[in-house]
């Protein structure tokens, strides 16, 4: 892998501790791409054809995100041990208490919070539906630290193609399986993306990995979904274009990783964006679409093309000024909605000798 040779600070996409490992610049523009796409595919209506097309071409952005979170996890892993999950879990754990309780907040002010509060709900989705991400990477690392402190890694690849299996026939395509049982659906999806983030980090030299390589599989997997699409629709009449796909989708996402770890790309405001914003944006942004929708909604038709354009284009600059804004002005504010409220610190403490 053509890593930068310099060694600097690298910030994973959903852990705020620092550690060292080569600045690969292309990921970091990747994950701010993938951040503005995940706006647009809750911003984008699938009324039209032509919204329908943009949205099929969002979908690879949360697979990439988890692929990417085990890519990166092998490495820490290699250098680290087992000792990398407590500082994972932590600042996620970190994360998640913070988000949940700003998503909690905003329901309570708006009136939207869900009077009635179950234990599925909670460990699925949280206080709000996106938040399912982070759910199932919690519970991908709390799964995996129990296979790799007892040594039993090798299950890692029969785990997840039986995870991946469910998901393709509960949540990735239950359109035309007519299933009704859905547990979990959308979470167990976590633990084999992850996964094959893993074993390309760890088999990257024997699989030959290259850019050419990863843009052949990206370009391979996006044109895949239209010939599963037309396949879908023509043998069991459903339409699922501008919908994530369970295979074509996630292999473009695959072949997008592969050519982000074999090309680091160079430093660019793009580059540092997204070191700094794709996490806040993409945990943040259904509030900012949701205000925004009802501020305007009393002077524009919402069916009117131009909304149309308006919306998913003015939601994604209002959640970067805003998130450049506070991390600007609001520095301690920044890193609190990033999850950092002291508990590395506090946990790291607990561990130090008294004298």
């Amino acid at each position: 892998m053509a890593f930068a040779n310099t060694v600097i600070i690298y910030y994973f996409k959903t852990q705020n501790y620092m550690y060292t490992l080569p600045r690969n610049y292309a990921i970091d523009a990747f994950r701010l791409i993938g951040a503005f796409s995940v706006v647009m595919i809750h911003t984008i209506g699938a009324g039209t054809m032509t919204g329908r097309i943009i949205l099929q071409t969002m979908h690879w952005a949360v697979a990439f995100f988890f692929m990417a979170s085990g890519y990166f996890f092998f490495l820490q892993y290699s250098k680290a041990g087992v000792g990398i999950f407590s500082k994972t879990l932590i600042n996620l754990i970190g994360i998640f208490i913070v988000v949940n309780v700003v998503f909690a907040v905003f329901h309570l002010a708006r009136g939207t919070l869900r009077s009635s509060f179950s234990v599925y709900t909670f460990i699925s989705y949280g206080a709000n539906f996106h938040l399912w991400f982070l759910n199932s990477l919690i519970g991908t690392y709390i799964a995996w630290w129990i296979l790799f402190k007892f040594g039993l890694q090798k299950l890692l690849i029969p785990l997840a193609i039986l995870m991946y299996g469910y998901n393709l026939v509960t949540e990735a395509y239950p359109l035309f399986l007519k299933l009704k049982f859905t547990l979990f659906a959308s979470n167990a999806v976590g633990f084999p993306l992850m996964t094959i983030g893993y074993y390309l980090a760890k088999k990257q030299t024997k699989l030959k990995l290259s850019t050419a390589l990863g843009v052949g599989i990206a370009i391979a997997g996006y044109l895949l979904q239209f010939v599963e699409i037309c396949m879908l629709n023509y043998y069991h009449h459903v339409q699922v274009l501008g919908y994530h796909l369970g295979i074509s989708t996630r292999l473009c996402a695959m072949g997008i990783l592969i050519y982000t770890v074999t090309s680091t790309g160079l430093p660019s405001k793009l580059s540092d964006y997204g070191r700094k914003y794709s996490l806040p944006i993409y945990l943040y942004h259904p509030m900012v679409i949701s205000v925004f929708y009802n501020i305007i909604k009393p002077y524009m038709n919402v069916k009117s093309v131009f909304f149309q354009i308006l919306y998913p284009i003015a939601s994604i600059v209002i959640s970067f000024i805003l998130m450049n804004a506070i991390e600007k002005w609001f520095k301690r504010l920044f890193k609190t909605i990033n999850g950092s409220i002291g508990l590395q610190e506090l946990f790291t403490a607990k561990k130090q000798p008294i004298n």
